[in-house]
This record gives structure tokens, sequence and C-alpha cells, in this order.
């Protein structure tokens, strides 16, 4: 009969709080630097300000998904900044809110905003939503 040979096998640590913090924060910042340069270089998305309006004054389920997964990724980015003490230019403490209260105040901003709307949505999203729900910090 062959013996099996038994191997320890060494398994990584899981990473503690601060460090899942702060790597969190540096991927947030990596992202958003990268967004911040290419703010200078025409950016081709499928979702431009026009097209998520129309979704959301359509109450599609695109409009709604869109808003919530690019509410979701600011409030990553949002507190990792907070816990690394980096200024971004996209920082928004959003409350419990309903998903509805979210797709209202972005449709309210790209209705405000025509002059924006060719824009890539996510990036709307993350204006509307920094601009209704600032942070308030210590230093303020």
């Amino acid at each position: 009969m062959a013996r099996i040979a038994h191997t320890r096998h060494r398994y990584k640590r899981p990473p503690r709080e601060k460090e899942t913090a702060k790597l969190a924060a540096v991927l947030a910042a990596a992202l958003l630097a990268g967004s911040a340069a290419a703010r200078e270089i025409p950016y081709s998305s499928s979702m431009d300000g026009n097209r998520l309006l129309e979704l959301c004054k359509a109450n599609s389920r695109d409009c709604w998904n869109y808003v919530n997964g690019a509410a979701d990724t600011l409030t990553l980015f949002t507190w990792s900044a907070l816990l690394m003490g980096l200024r971004l230019p996209f920082v928004a403490c959003i409350p419990q809110v309903p998903t509805r209260q979210i797709v209202e105040i972005t449709t309210r901003y790209l209705q405000e905003h025509p002059e924006m709307r060719h824009d890539n949505g996510a990036n709307l999203v993350a204006f509307a939503l920094t601009e209704a729900f600032p942070c308030q910090t210590a230093a303020q």
C-alpha cells in the first residue's frame, strides 16, 4: 500500500482590520487618482449622463442597479479615504436611505446639470451624492 506523505501547509493569517482598511484605502486612492487623471483624457463609457437620465426617468431597473452600484463604490472610497486621512474629489457620507432616494437625487442632479451629462454616469452619481451627503468632519 502506498503511503501518502502528509505535509504541513503554512497558511497566511488573514489580514487584520487595520491592514484591510489600509489596503482598501490604497486601492481606492489608486482608482480615484487614475479617475482624476483620466478627466484630462476623453473617456468612452456606454453609460453617460444622458443615457442614465433616460433610464432613470423610465424607472428602469438598469438605472436602479447602476446608481446603487455607483453609490456602494463611492461609500467604499469614502470610508477608505477617511480612514487614511486622504482628500479625494468624491467623498459622501450616505446615510441609510432607500435606493429610491438615491435614484431621485441622481435624477434631479442630472436634470439640473445638462452641461455635464456627457460625462461618465458613475462620476455623475458621485457628484450628485457628494453634493447631497457631504461628510461632516471634526475639522468643519
